[in-house]
């Protein structure tokens, strides 16, 4: 997700809009991305934590 956020979306932004509005859009993007990022990563370490020896790969 980050990198589509970094690689083609970002660079979308940055073609089709000024550069002070494809900013704002993309530092909200990006941080929408990392919490989201962040919350994936907990639920894991949630699930794994439920169930010892057990890893799960999403």
């Amino acid at each position: 997700m980050q990198i589509m956020a970094g690689y083609i979306a970002a660079q979308v932004l940055f073609n089709k809009l000024d550069k002070a509005l494809a900013d704002d859009i993309a530092d909200k993007w990006f941080a929408v991305t990392s919490y989201f990022g962040l919350a994936v990563w907990f639920l894991v370490y949630l699930l794994a934590g439920a169930k010892p020896g057990c890893w799960i790969a999403l």
